[in-house]
């Protein structure tokens, strides 16, 4: 069993002793401190940092989650060489409508790009993913599959 915690970094240091045993600890981080903090709350950006370095330093697997939105898409670089610089891997998601429980309509109004943004924003990830980046956990296949969410395509299934 592979135990996996999604975390926004706030408590780490603080309760680390509760994620010891855990195999790998998941960060939202959704771009450069301004940007993060606004969508995750003031001071949070840190708290990942200091989080990520907590957990590389007890030999748990960090990885990051970035959701793309209308605040990050010209970010996406900073998120990149974050993963870079602490050997983390980052998977990319959209900002998907089930995020609200009342109206979908409210949340891609708060947070969904452009379509023109997010298609770029997807098509640079696939070049960066394709030119070698390590630290893109998302496969080639699923950045396709994201260049078009969420207009529905069958996607291989790669293991049958």
């Amino acid at each position: 069993i592979h135990i996996l915690i999604n975390s926004n970094g706030t408590l780490i240091k603080k309760e680390f002793w509760k994620i010891k045993k855990v195999d790998e600890v998941q960060f939202s981080l959704d771009g450069p401190r301004h940007i993060n903090d606004a969508i995750r709350g003031k001071g949070v950006h840190n708290k990942v940092m200091e989080a990520i370095k907590i957990c590389k330093n007890n030999k748990i697997n960090a990885t990051l989650t970035t959701v793309i939105s209308k605040y990050n898409t010209s970010h996406i670089a900073y998120v990149l060489d974050i993963a870079r610089e602490y050997k983390v891997g980052v998977y990319f998601q959209p900002v998907d409508q089930n995020l609200s429980s009342n109206s979908p309509e409210d949340i891609n109004l708060l947070f969904a790009p452009s379509e023109s943004d997010y298609k770029k924003t997807i098509s640079y990830l696939i070049d960066e993913k394709k030119s070698g980046r390590k630290f893109i956990n998302n496969s080639l296949a699923g950045l396709r599959h994201l260049y078009y969410w969420p207009s529905p395509r069958l996607m291989k299934c790669l293991v049958g």
